[in-house]
């Protein structure tokens, strides 16, 4: 049954199944492959690159998936001999943990046995889910769409990933890291008078600023490691979902925009947005304008292998600047965007590391997987290097 069926059709899969299951045999249907797929701000239709996710369906046929069928099967790692060397070494390994576990088993829950007291909530899910998605589906985007119907959820990293990836870095004291010589002589020659430099070295305030926040699901896995978090969105039902959530959030694309305000921030993340903006190399410039000098770090993901398309609407279109990458694998990608873009705009690759970005999935399947990458820059923010 698909997302633009009535709500009839919903009501007869859910009736009609044989062993009382909601949806269980279209759960393990793998959907077509050449679909578009919607990242951090929609659900993840599979697409043919989500070879991690195919292989798990065709070798469970209509099994009941479950969260240790899955820890088995996540990819942290790459193939040997398929990184450059430096690549190589700055490859930090990240494992299945107890946020991921409990995510995962969250979006399996969908596939639990039929109980009667949950017939006429998961009724009413469907019926409204479907008559959203026949009155709106044609002329809102996907984003907007998940922010009506507050689905969609995704899971990039877990707190306790994320600190470990940002745990070297030279981020204020919060992160255990001592102050060094050479940042309180960068602090002077960039003009900063005594008291300043108290409160931006003795008693640092952690700000976070999260591009393209989506529902600040994933936000609130970083919040805890920062004393201030501003979310920038275009979609403005993201912007009150984020709002709902406690964020300071604003609705724009624009990070030099008068309410983000003019203060540096100690991190800046951009989480599956790279691919989905239409001018990525003029986004990472204004990252490097709002990234604090010296001690400052771009956390970015994104999905490979590379595919770009920018939702406009209902619409997806190609955008204004193409990056270029060679070969087919995740690693190849990864070994083409670190030297032919990141680099020449300044951006210094301290980790990276490979994570199943995770999308709670619809009537049809529980979840949907593709294949991130996690990158952690150090910025130089007087690089005028084209690409």
């Amino acid at each position: 049954v698909s997302t633009q069926s009535t709500g009839f059709l919903f009501v007869y899969s859910f009736l009609m199944h044989p062993d009382g299951r909601v949806n269980c045999d279209c759960l393990l249907e793998l959907r077509s492959r050449e679909r578009r797929t919607v990242r951090r701000s929609g659900s993840l239709a599979l697409t043919n690159r989500a070879a991690l996710l195919s292989q798990i369906i065709e070798n469970s046929a209509s099994d009941h998936i479950t969260v240790e069928f899955l820890r088995e099967r996540f990819v942290y790692t790459y193939k040997p001999g398929k990184l450059r060397e430096e690549l190589e070494a700055k490859f930090y390994e990240l494992h299945f943990d107890d946020e991921t576990s409990s995510f995962v088993s969250s979006c399996l829950s969908s596939q639990q046995p039929f109980q009667a007291s949950s017939f006429a909530r998961d009724l009413c899910s469907y019926l409204w889910s479907s008559v959203v998605y026949l009155c709106v589906g044609g002329f809102i985007s996907k984003t907007s769409m998940n922010g009506v119907l507050n689905r969609g959820r995704m899971f990039v990293f877990s707190t306790a990933q994320i600190s470990s990836l940002l745990s070297s870095s030279s981020l204020p004291s919060k992160y255990g890291i001592e102050v060094t010589i050479e940042d309180a002589l960068r602090e002077e020659e960039l003009g900063r008078s005594k008291v300043e430099f108290e409160e931006r070295i003795l008693k640092p305030k952690r700000r976070l600023l999260d591009v393209g926040a989506g529902d600040g699901n994933v936000t609130l896995k970083m919040a805890p490691l920062f004393d201030e978090v501003v979310c920038t969105e275009v979609s403005p039902v993201m912007v009150y979902r984020l709002w709902m959530k406690g964020f300071k959030s604003i609705e724009t694309a624009d990070l030099l925009h008068k309410d983000i305000g003019d203060e540096y921030f100690d991190v800046i993340s951009c989480l599956n947005l790279l691919d989905r903006c239409s001018q990525p190399i003029e986004l990472l410039r204004q990252v490097q304008s709002r990234l604090r000098p010296v001690t400052g770090r771009f956390v970015c993901s994104l999905v490979l292998p590379l595919d770009q398309s920018v939702e406009k609407g209902a619409k997806w279109e190609d955008p204004k600047e193409k990056l270029s990458v060679e070969g087919k694998s995740w690693e190849e990608h990864l070994n083409s965007l670190v030297s032919n873009f990141f680099s020449p705009l300044g951006f210094n690759l301290e980790k990276v590391s490979r994570v199943p970005y995770l999308c709670e999935g619809d009537s049809r399947q529980p979840l949907f997987i593709l294949d991130d990458a996690i990158f952690i820059f150090s910025v130089d923010t007087n690089s005028s290097r084209n690409i």
